[in-house]
């Protein structure tokens, strides 16, 4: 498969897709506190997705769930 050449997530997004092939502990959880570095990875990855540059093994469907949409920004203000 292909990385997207101007892409400074290569690394992660190669990463996504090695541990999203595996046929057990196949889950991937990206975590940051500003969120944009886990959208350009989940871009990339899908961009790859539509384009088929990646493993036939890999689920061609994503997943997102945006943690501070679902609880609320006062959930997470109260506890940092």
């Amino acid at each position: 498969y292909f990385l997207i050449s101007d892409n400074r997530y290569n690394q992660e997004i190669h990463h996504c897709i090695h541990v999203l092939s595996r046929i057990t502990e196949n889950h991937v959880v990206l975590v940051d506190e500003h969120s944009f570095g886990n959208n350009a990875i989940v871009e990339g990855l899908a961009q790859l997705i539509v384009q088929n540059n990646v493993p036939d093994t890999l689920p061609k469907h994503l997943l997102a769930l945006n943690v501070k949409a679902f609880f609320g920004k006062n959930y997470f203000t109260l506890y940092k």
